[in-house]
């Protein structure tokens, strides 16, 4: 699904809804393989729960080869940041929803190395 779809038919016309938006103006499932997680999606949550997700998969893979495709949905419109960067860019909703995810690919990357390096300090 895209964050957009869904949209409710007593949802704000679309300048509103996509530029002023609030999760409840879509019914959009967050899902996970074939089963819907929650529906609606807190769509604030998005990118800090994409990147969690992302986390654990790293984690998981115990130094053996993996691939791992993070596709963030925003800055795709309606545009959604956590609480904690909301508010924190000159640029607006847009600015906050870049550092909201240049903070998930930093957190993605130091995964990486901390990996990395156990697996490389771990005797075999």
């Amino acid at each position: 699904y895209s964050n957009d779809m869904d949209k409710l038919a007593t949802a704000p016309k679309y300048r509103e809804s996509n530029f002023k938006p609030k999760s409840e103006y879509f019914n959009v499932p967050l899902m996970r393989d074939t089963k819907i997680v929650e529906r609606p999606a807190e769509q604030t949550t998005i990118t800090r729960r994409y990147t969690e997700e992302a986390i654990q998969q790293i984690r998981q893979s115990k130094g053996k080869p993996f691939f791992l495709y993070l596709a963030h949905n925003m800055p795709h419109i309606p545009l959604f940041a956590s609480p904690e960067f909301s508010d924190t860019s000159r640029r607006g909703l847009y600015g906050d929803v870049i550092e909201e995810i240049d903070w998930s690919v930093g957190q993605v990357l130091q995964t990486l190395r901390d990996e990395a390096s156990r697996a490389s300090s771990s005797p075999d």
